[in-house]
C-alpha cells in the first residue's frame, strides 16, 4: 500500500484533549486535524453529528436558492413538493443514516423543513403565520424525519441481517470508564426506540424477519 504523506491527516476521536502526536511517514511528521471530509461526510475530533448536520443544512439551502424559481413557481405544489424532495432534502440528508441525533439536532432539521415551507409558499415573516398553519397549507407534516428514520432502518437491517464490519461495531463494547455527567445517547439507543426493541439482540432478531422488520420501522 502506498500513502500519499502531503494528502494524508491524523485524528484523534475523543472527548479529551491530547497532547500533540508524533506520526511519521519516511520520516515526515502527519498532520493533526480536528475534523475532515471523508466521502462528503464531516468527521470531528468529539464523535458528534452537529456539525455535520449544520454543514447538510447551510449546505441544502444554498441547493434551495439555486432551483428557487422552480420550487416558487405557480405550477402544482405537488410537483414542486417533489422537486423539493429530489433536489433540497437529498442534499440536507445525505449521510444520514450514520447520524447520531439529539433533541436539538432534530429540532434543527424540523425547522429547516419550516423554512423550506414557507419559502415555497412565499410567506413573509412579517405575515406571522404559526408553524401549524403552515402543515396545513402544504397538507404535509414530518415527512423529512420519517424519511430519515427509513433511511437509517434500512441500513441497519441490511447489516444486522447480514454480518459485516458495521455490525461488529455495533456489537463491539469500548474500553475503559464511562465519562461522568449525563451519558450522550448512543447511536444504539436511537434504532432501539425507531423499532420498539427493548435491546439490542431483540432488534438482531427482529430484522432477520424482513416483513415485520419494515412493519416495525415504517
Amino acid at each position: 500500500m502506498k500513502i500519499n504523506k502531503r494528502k494524508t491527516n491524523v485524528q484523534v476521536v475523543s472527548r479529551r484533549e491530547h497532547k500533540a502526536l508524533d506520526i511519521r511517514v519516511g520520516g515526515e511528521k502527519i498532520k493533526k486535524v480536528e475534523e475532515f471530509k471523508y466521502l462528503g461526510s464531516l468527521i470531528t475530533r468529539d464523535g458528534r453529528s452537529q456539525k455535520e448536520i449544520r454543514s447538510r443544512i447551510e449546505q441544502a439551502k444554498r441547493i434551495f436558492f439555486q432551483k428557487g424559481k422552480v420550487l416558487r413557481a405557480k405550477i402544482d405544489l405537488g410537483v414542486r413538493l417533489r422537486f423539493l424532495r429530489a433536489y433540497v432534502w437529498s442534499v440536507a440528508l445525505y449521510g444520514c443514516k450514520t447520524w447520531t441525533i439529539g433533541t436539538l439536532d432534530r429540532k434543527r432539521i424540523e425547522d429547516f423543513k419550516l423554512w423550506c415551507y414557507r419559502r415555497m409558499l412565499r410567506i413573509k415573516w412579517t405575515e406571522k403565520v404559526r408553524n401549524e398553519e403552515v402543515l396545513k397549507r402544504i397538507k404535509g407534516d414530518r415527512v423529512i424525519w420519517k424519511t430519515l428514520v427509513k433511511r437509517r432502518a434500512r441500513m441497519i437491517g441490511n447489516n444486522l441481517k447480514h454480518p459485516g464490519m458495521l455490525a461488529t461495531v455495533l456489537e463491539g463494547m469500548v474500553e475503559g470508564k464511562n465519562w461522568k455527567g449525563r451519558p450522550r445517547q448512543s447511536y444504539e439507543d436511537q434504532i432501539l426506540k425507531d423499532t420498539g426493541c427493548k435491546s439490542f439482540v431483540e432488534m438482531q432478531r427482529l430484522a432477520q424477519k424482513r416483513q415485520e422488520w419494515r412493519d416495525a420501522t415504517h
